[in-house]
């Protein structure tokens, strides 16, 4: 078994050479060998990080075989392309024939898959606890073993092991985070969709300070709020810098090509260049380029989006994932009843499945449009929640249709591998 991750196999056991061997004491049964390695690591990994020693990486190289997940909601989008190259190829013939008319541009049709059900997400969860390679603790990297590109890094830090500096920039990020729900419009239903709070939250058009975007801004409780909102809105780049300074910590000339690709205007996807032009050193305006704050959830049909041949490469994406409670919006413990369980980030296509402890920080850089990816609903317990915060590109409508269109339909949707 490797550092920083669990293997779903069982190991081989050598030979004895006619000798008797004595098993050493297991507490737990077979899985008391793992536990001990991986409490072992994690102590190694806690005296460098004291010491502001460097923590080394554990690389994991995958092979790409298509794994789908929810192989119903596959073919019902199958079904959705199909069609759409039925209204693509109408509307070219009634173009043809009718010059003078205009018709309805089908290709201004986005196709998004429906979320899981709660059936569908027991199911592939079950085939995620059963067949994943689980990894829970260290610094790991994948690549793909065909392109030799980076699938994911993660790193894990215990919470007992941030400096003085990095702890408190958390806490204040969690705060203002926080602070914001006031100020966003409340969702239609009590129980909100996973993640929906994050998706009020973006960016500043120079990308220094984090903003609610405009459509999801509760204009009421801001101007019968003003002054609480004003003093809030004040920490919004102390905010933003703290989500740049992690983003950096981890990878940071990666860092550094995501945020010029957001800065300047020739980052856009071709969908915008419609766009107004804009200055990029506007504080007032919202980066449309950059998109919200929401934690990736479903893109596992992400690869199908992005025409590698045609289109620019998007920038990688960095995610930050926090032990918090719901009522606080605070870093929360597990000594303080901190409970969340489930709700892996999986890369179905190499079989990975990154999980959350508790009482641990999560820093992921990964390739949001080129491998598939999403995450297990999750479950938590009385006031625990987890924040998950995400600074990736905006999906593109013209990215999913151009995509989904050349795909022929039930094409890699297979409930194995291949």
């Amino acid at each position: 078994m490797s550092v920083g991750t669990h293997e779903p196999t069982a190991e081989s056991s050598g030979g004895t050479n006619g000798r008797e061997v004595v098993p050493p004491l297991q507490t737990s049964g077979p899985a008391a060998k793992p536990k001990i390695r991986k409490r072992c690591s994690e102590a190694r990994e806690s005296y460098k990080r004291r010491r502001g020693m460097g923590i080394s990486a554990h690389d994991l190289t995958k092979k790409i075989r298509k794994l789908d997940l929810f192989p119903e909601i596959s073919k019902e989008l199958a079904i959705e392309v199909e069609e759409a190259l039925k209204d693509l190829q109408e509307y070219e013939e009634n173009s043809k024939k009718y010059p003078d008319q205009s018709f309805p541009n089908p290709m201004d049709r986005t196709i998004l898959p429906r979320l899981p059900t709660e059936d569908e997400y027991a199911e592939a969860l079950k085939e995620v606890q059963d067949n994943f390679r689980t990894i829970d603790h260290g610094y790991v990297r994948i690549f793909d073993a065909k392109s030799v590109n980076i699938i994911c890094i993660v790193m894990y830090t215990k919470l007992s092991d941030l400096n003085q500096c990095l702890r408190p920039q958390l806490d204040f990020l969690c705060e203002f985070l926080h602070g914001c729900k006031s100020f966003i419009i409340p969702p239609t239903s009590e129980d909100p969709p996973e993640g929906y709070f994050m998706s009020a939250m973006g960016w500043s058009q120079n990308m220094t300070r984090l903003k609610i975007l405009d459509q999801y801004r509760d204009e009421k409780a801001i101007e019968t709020n003003r002054e609480v909102y004003d003093q809030l809105m004040a920490g919004s780049e102390k905010a933003g810098g703290t989500l740049w300074n992690m983003y950096n910590r981890l990878a940071s000339r990666v860092a550094e090509k995501t945020m010029k690709h957001f800065k300047k205007p020739s980052g856009t996807l071709p969908a915008d260049k419609d766009l107004p032009a804009v200055d990029a050193n506007d504080d007032e305006s919202t980066n449309q380029v950059a998109g919200n704050l929401a934690f990736p959830t479903n893109g596992f049909y992400a690869d199908h989006y992005w025409d590698k041949e045609t289109l620019p490469k998007p920038p990688t994406a960095f995610a930050l994932v926090l032990p918090t409670s719901k009522s606080t919006g605070q870093i929360k413990s597990r000594s303080e009843g901190y409970q969340v369980d489930h709700g892996q980030l999986v890369f179905p296509d190499v079989k990975i499945a990154l999980t959350f402890p508790p009482d641990t920080v999560c820093e992921i850089v990964f390739q949001p449009h080129e491998y598939a990816h999403g995450t297990m609903k999750a479950k938590a317990f009385g006031d625990s929640s987890r924040l998950g915060i995400c600074i990736q590109a905006a999906p593109s409508s013209t990215y999913v249709v151009n995509k989904l269109l050349e795909v022929p339909p039930n094409e890699e949707t297979s409930t194995s591998e291949k």
